[in-house]
């Protein structure tokens, strides 16, 4: 009889000790299936993020002190909410009628007044940049508010309904690029040439330098998609006309000075490209020491996206995301770019790089998480064939 507990003791140990181990690989096997996925989404997160970059240990005062050239009004309205009023709230209003965040007929003078309609743009633009949407011009609101940026807007008239856009990028992850209305494209050629004007040329950036920049702005998108772009002498023969203009340059789309409104192109087939030549142009950072410096070949490389069809895009890291602070340097087409322009006139012949990159990764997740469950499937079935065994030892 001793005997007979002292064996059934060692089963139930067994059982136990068999049970235990099991249930510890099920749950390494669920961290590992768990960080595996997060990993994979880590990467198409890292690739089409839209998370907003904000300073974490800028504090208010520092803010303050920031330069912010033609918006250094905004730098007052920190924490303004409804009911303020000022005339930088006026401005305010026509910068977000300007983007495309407030309808504010043509001609109709902004109100000072912080009412309902900016509430809501201020909610619009929260949302498209990835903000914290408070309706308040909060600390994080108003540092990209300053940031010099394009002159396109960013919500166009039939660009995007931002909820359901909002709700396609949680589910998917993917397509934060957008078109112009109509999803105009160059058909009538493509192969494109490129002048400079002779009479509207920058003076801080030397012709080589300049020659350069934009030559490997034109690069970066002629190898993703079958559009190829020569520079000539000739200004008049080109189809896309460069120039660097001040103020007022008679395309109804004034300049506004350095650290504004950076440059400004036309959908397809217009072929203008203006940029400010207000600016403190640079075509190499690393020897430019001013801290008011804005990259050519950067903000030539997002006009250039314009030219051929890309409205704006909401990833941060993305070439057609609006914005570049003083100083950045963000020349690489990635992800968002390289899918946007394709979807318009497919890949180039040259293009090493997958056309369904988002796509692939949403693929490999899933196949993470069949070959998990396949192996957990098979230490499930193996652990009841022992307990079976152990409790008929």
């Amino acid at each position: 009889m001793k005997s007979h507990f002292i064996m059934r003791g060692c089963r139930v140990k067994h059982i136990y000790s068999c049970g235990f181990v099991f249930v510890s690989l099920y749950w390494f096997m669920a961290q590992a299936l768990f960080f595996q996925v997060m990993r994979v989404e880590g990467s198409t997160d890292q690739a089409a993020s839209k998370s907003f970059m904000f300073p974490i240990n800028l504090d208010p005062l520092q803010f303050l002190n920031l330069e912010a050239g033609v918006w250094s009004d905004f730098k007052s309205l920190i924490n303004a909410t409804k009911g303020y009023s000022s005339d930088a709230i006026a401005h305010l209003k026509l910068y977000f009628a300007q983007f495309g965040y407030l309808d504010l007929p043509e001609g109709m003078i902004a109100s000072a007044d912080f009412d309902d309609a900016v509430e809501a743009a201020i909610r619009l633009y929260q949302q498209w940049f990835g903000l914290p949407i408070t309706g308040i011009l909060d600390l994080p609101t108003l540092y990209q508010l300053i940031q010099p940026r394009c002159g396109r807007a960013d919500v166009l008239e039939s660009f995007f309904d931002i909820n359901d856009r909002k709700k396609t990028q949680i589910t998917t992850g993917i397509k934060h690029y957008s078109f112009f209305p109509g999803n105009p494209v160059w058909t009538s050629k493509r192969s494109l040439t490129y002048a400079f004007s002779p009479s509207l040329e920058t003076t801080r950036v030397s012709t080589a330098a300049r020659t350069t920049a934009f030559a490997e702005a034109f690069a970066q998108w002629s190898a993703v998609v079958p559009l190829t772009f020569k520079e000539i002498s000739s200004y008049d023969d080109a189809d896309i006309k460069i120039e660097f203009a001040d103020g007022d340059h008679s395309d109804g789309q004034p300049f506004d000075g350095m650290l504004g409104i950076l440059a400004h192109s036309f959908s397809p087939e217009d072929g203008r490209f203006h940029l400010d030549n207000a600016e403190y142009w640079t075509a190499d950072m690393t020897s430019e020491k001013s801290p008011f410096a804005m990259d050519l070949e950067s903000v030539a490389v997002h006009e250039i996206g314009h030219l051929i069809g890309l409205g704006h895009s909401s990833a941060k890291n993305a070439i057609m995301f609006p914005s570049l602070s003083p100083r950045e340097v963000k020349r690489q087409l990635v992800d968002d770019d390289i899918q946007g322009s394709q979807s318009l006139y497919g890949a180039s012949q040259s293009f090493q790089g997958s056309t369904d990159s988002f796509q692939s990764t949403n693929q490999t997740a899933n196949g993470v998480f069949g070959r998990f469950l396949d192996l957990w499937l098979c230490w499930f079935l193996l652990t009841i064939h022992l307990l079976a065994s152990f409790s008929h030892a």
